[in-house]
């Protein structure tokens, strides 16, 4: 069974801004073919998802200056962004351990999880070259899904066209999330290619806790993060 996860959300107005020229307020998805226009061609793009805003890229050099903008250490993996309909196709695992993300997933909360990937994979043959040493860290890939926000939108369009997102959050390291567009660092705004305002994201939270993170072959959560409490369960029952 394929779970529902999020479903995309259209008709949320999205307000585009693409090298600093407002494009004006559109759908989800009209927003989300517009972003990854410019992902397609080596742009850096800036979106809101329902845990914080964030970074988007889809090649190699925009990747790099997400680690420049944020002084992130290279160390430091950052996440892909996937839908659930192609986590057991990336993520090298037996059907039981799935079928415990399966039931976050079903729920709709917002996951990351650390799996070791299929490198015979389409998805994941399809990262491009010198991106996969700063996506994976001992030998797991953070997959992220039910992001809420434009995510599904930008996956179908992504997919459509073969492109793979990865990203981060769209803040200094170890500042806490950015919940909406003012949130964001002004220098980080300037040196966007493209940015998305829908106000502020659904999962605000004063302790400025960022998406939880699963180990897929534990179970176990490695980060607790929004909604820890809720996944927890679903992953012990």
């Amino acid at each position: 069974m394929v779970p529902p996860g999020v479903s995309s959300e259209s008709m949320t107005v999205v307000r585009v801004s693409i090298k600093g020229r407002d494009e004006g307020a559109m759908s989800s998805r009209d927003a989300a073919a517009s972003v990854i226009d410019v992902i397609s061609d080596g742009g850096l793009a800036l979106v809101p998802f329902d845990v914080a805003y964030a970074f988007l890229a889809g090649s190699l050099a925009p990747l790099e200056r997400i680690y420049q903008l944020k002084l992130r250490r290279p160390t430091k993996a950052c996440p892909v962004l996937v839908s659930w309909k192609h986590f057991s196709d990336v993520a090298r695992s037996d059907p039981n351990k799935i079928d415990r993300i399966e039931k976050v997933v079903a729920a709709g909360l917002p996951v990351g999880v650390l799996a070791i990937p299929d490198w015979e994979s389409d998805v994941v043959r399809s990262i491009p070259e010198g991106c996969m040493q700063l996506l994976i860290s001992n030998e797991k890939l953070a997959l992220f899904m039910n992001m809420g926000g434009m995510s599904e939108d930008l996956l179908d369009v992504a997919d459509e066209r073969g492109i793979r997102l990865f990203g981060s959050s769209a803040n200094l390291s170890g500042m806490g999330n950015s919940f909406s567009l003012g949130d964001v660092p002004e220098t980080i705004v300037e040196a966007m290619d493209v940015v998305c305002d829908i106000g502020t994201c659904k999962y605000k939270n004063p302790e400025r806790l960022s998406t939880s993170i699963v180990d897929l072959d534990s179970g176990q959560l490695t980060r607790r993060g929004i909604l820890h409490e809720e996944i927890g369960r679903l992953l012990e029952g």
